[in-house]
């Protein structure tokens, strides 16, 4: 449905092309990542001088990383960065000793 809206949107015919395809090749994209990838390939398409196409709209597909993608690897390079500088705030900043009287700094 949200592939249907994206081409009428921009006065394209869905039944011009093969939605089941465009579905498994949107995998994990969200409506605006599809849209980005509609825009785009009309640009491609321009620029080639033809009417866009299914082979030009999967080609951007393959090219547009799903913004569940890029926030899984945003997470991952933020958390990562944090439990570095977590780390960091564990080490010891001086040493203990055990001494009669208790712990003494050294």
């Amino acid at each position: 449905m949200i592939f249907e809206i994206h081409l009428r949107k921009r006065k394209l015919e869905p039944a011009h092309f093969d939605l089941g395809e465009l579905a498994n090749s949107a995998d994990g994209f969200s409506g605006s990542k599809f849209e980005q990838a509609v825009v785009a390939s009309l640009y491609s398409a321009h620029a080639q001088k033809t009417q866009l196409n299914q082979t030009t709209l999967v080609r951007e597909l393959a090219t547009t990383r799903p913004l569940s993608t890029a926030a899984e690897l945003e997470a991952d390079a933020v958390g990562n960065n944090c439990y570095a500088e977590l780390e960091d705030t564990r080490k010891p900043q001086w040493d203990m000793m055990a001494t009669d009287a208790g712990y003494a700094l050294v």
